[in-house]
């Protein structure tokens, strides 16, 4: 489908420009609930996971990627070989994403994902936000500069999100939350035909 881009790339976004999102996603607890300033056109989930199998060959990762439309009630996903969970959790926002792209949403409309992931979404609201600024290197334990992991993954989800007004927010995961468990139950499945039929031989119980 090709990509409807109403705005232009010049068109950027950050959570500043909303006052109440930027003074609760900053605050000490960012899970806390809130009512967004407006009301969203669409709402998607996204989940990624990965499981660590022991084959013949040694270690092998097969991950998978999903996000869920609750307007269409459509559920998207692939899985993926050699891929570790926070790659699949940032796969899944950056192709929920590029779908709404796809599909016309309007850019200057708010959207809402719902995620479990602390990792993407503390990340795209701040950790971002430095990086940028130290050309995507980050001080480790050791005080030592290094360059951020999944910087490809990280540098497109951060161009993706900062042409959008979105609401990142968290939900619990296995919780109960319908499209959470939706997204959720669809890695797994993913990750089984994937492992079914490459025909992947495993040696004991996977990790």
């Amino acid at each position: 489908m090709e990509t409807i881009d109403n705005f232009g790339s010049e068109f950027k976004w950050s959570p500043n420009d909303n006052q109440k999102y930027a003074s609760e996603t900053t605050n000490q607890s960012p899970r806390r609930e809130f009512k967004p300033n407006e009301e969203s056109i669409k709402v998607l989930y996204t989940d990624g996971g990965s499981r660590i199998l022991n084959t013949p060959d040694g270690k092998r990762y097969i991950g998978a990627w999903s996000f869920y439309d609750t307007e269409t009630k459509e559920v998207h996903g692939k899985a993926e070989d050699n891929a570790t969970n926070n790659q699949m959790e940032l796969m899944a926002a950056i192709r929920a994403i590029e779908y709404l792209n796809n599909n016309g949403v309007p850019k200057d409309k708010w959207v809402t994902i719902y995620l479990d992931s602390d990792y993407v979404r503390f990340g795209i609201l701040f950790w971002t936000k430095k990086w940028v600024k130290n050309n995507w290197m980050k001080i480790n334990k050791d005080g030592q500069s290094e360059p951020v992991k999944n910087v490809d993954l990280w540098q497109a989800l951060y161009e993706l999100n900062s042409e959008r007004k979105i609401y990142w927010l968290h939900v619990p995961g296995h919780s109960g939350d319908e499209g959470n468990e939706k997204v959720d139950i669809n890695c797994g499945i993913l990750m089984d035909k994937f492992i079914e039929n490459a025909g992947i031989e495993i040696l004991k119980k996977q990790v």
